[in-house]
């Protein structure tokens, strides 16, 4: 445990207790106006999160789950899911939706306090007997307006290995609100499915939750690899940033059901319908970088 008053800084380390969360190892962090929940024991992905004392990320009705299930009753959102590096979605035959990744434990876990920042890194491996082995180290730095994750992909073997990645950044209520507004300044912007084709001239705009209401997928490409998301009644903006030459297409994951209102703006190294995987060469090491921050407007 960290702690210091003065800089409004906290670190706990915790373990949860009930429910299907039980045993779930994670850190709670608090850098002045920005908390977050980071899960050690699931890739260290980012669950809760808040700003200004407002609730920004988007948290499924399954809550925080220890063990997978099913991918619709453990599917647990949060401010970020990373889906990988084996499959994204339903594209790699024989691989749970989304990939392996967030359900593997981070490994030699730590954190440090400096210069007015949180920082919390680990390795995630995803290896196998006479498969591809690779190791995602992870770095989070936590300041007061949100969270910096770089990712280092290593090969670790002496042969040539491929893999995937989507960063699946969720905004949820009370932020995620009617009236809001998403902001992509993008190239070309194509709906996933014949509903999405037909809403495509909404798809910057937030309804209020409706009942049983489709979800809507959006492919984008930009030039700069920026998405925001802005509630003007809470004077409130998230932006997504990254790198768009390493991480080329942005997905706009639109669902206003009620119960399971989100908004996920989604970096990725692919597309599903022309999924593709990336190659990696033997030893070598590719870096990513996403950003999720907040500010009042």
């Amino acid at each position: 445990m960290y702690f210091n008053g003065y800089e409004d800084i906290s670190v706990f380390d915790i373990v949860l207790d009930s429910g299907r969360a039980r045993g779930l190892s994670a850190y709670a962090v608090r850098n002045g106006a920005f908390e977050c929940v980071i899960l050690k024991d699931h890739a260290l992905d980012i669950a809760h999160a808040s700003f200004c004392g407002t609730g920004v990320a988007f948290v499924s009705r399954n809550g925080l789950v220890k063990t997978r299930d099913t991918f619709p009753k453990s599917f647990e959102g949060g401010l970020l899911y990373t889906c990988g590096l084996d499959g994204i979605s339903n594209c790699s035959e024989g691989v749970f939706t989304h990939g392996s990744l967030h359900w593997t434990a981070a490994e030699r876990v730590s954190y440090k306090v400096e210069n007015g920042c949180v920082t919390v890194s680990g390795d995630v491996p995803s290896t196998g007997l006479f498969c591809d082995s690779l190791v995602l180290h992870r770095e989070i730095k936590v300041t007061s307006d949100g969270v910096s994750v770089t990712d280092r992909i290593e090969n670790t073997r002496g042969v040539d290995a491929e893999y995937c990645m989507l960063y699946h950044c969720n905004l949820g209520a009370p932020l995620l609100a009617e009236g809001g507004e998403v902001k992509i300044d993008y190239l070309t912007r194509e709906g996933l499915t014949p509903l999405a084709k037909e809403n495509e001239y909404k798809a910057g705009l937030i309804t209020s939750p409706t009942p049983a209401e489709e979800e809507n997928v959006y492919y984008h490409t930009v030039k700069e690899g920026r998405a925001e998301y802005l509630n003007k009644k809470l004077g409130i903006a998230a932006a997504v940033t990254y790198d768009a030459q390493r991480l080329p297409v942005l997905l706009e994951w639109k669902s206003m059901a009620e119960d399971d209102y989100a908004l996920g703006l989604e970096p990725a190294t692919t597309r599903f319908d022309t999924f593709k995987m990336t190659p990696i060469v033997a030893r070598a090491t590719h870096e990513y970088k996403v950003n999720i921050n907040f500010k009042k407007i």
